[in-house]
């Protein structure tokens, strides 16, 4: 298993958050939903792109969404994107670069945000975990 990328969690918490008028006021992401870690590595078949958090226990569930090869692992509590799993055999490689398949998972990022939305759930928490992806991509790449 590839070791931790730290992640610069008051960055993301800050260029993510909303200002308001007068300019004096910004709101920040709160920490407990920014991860402060993500790593990638393989299993059975599986691409894995893991996140750390501040740690909360509480059960997971698989969201899978449409059948493109990208499913999450989802916190039942705080709907934190904990893992990204990416189906190597539905994307056909043996290498798999998170730069190359930014689309693919930017895209169930996307569709996940709308299903999260129709439930009425907020979803300003997902914007670190989005750049996440974009801002650490290179260094995440898993060889099956």
């Amino acid at each position: 298993m590839s070791p931790w990328i730290k992640t610069d969690t008051l960055d993301l918490a800050t260029r993510r958050g909303k200002q308001f008028t007068p300019p004096k006021v910004h709101i920040m992401l709160s920490p407990y939903d920014v991860p402060d870690a993500v790593r990638a590595y393989n299993e059975t078949n599986r691409a894995i792109i893991e996140f750390r958090y501040i740690k909360i226990t509480e059960s997971r569930s698989e969201y899978l969404g449409n059948d493109d090869g990208v499913s999450f692992e989802i916190g039942d509590k705080t709907q934190r994107i904990y893992k990204i799993f990416l189906d190597t055999q539905k994307m056909g490689e043996c290498e798999i670069k998170v730069s190359l398949n930014e689309g693919n998972i930017n895209s169930a990022i996307e569709q996940f945000i709308s299903h999260q939305e129709s439930l009425d759930k907020n979803t300003a928490k997902y914007s670190a975990t989005r750049s996440i992806i974009k801002d650490y991509a290179d260094s995440l790449q898993v060889s099956i």
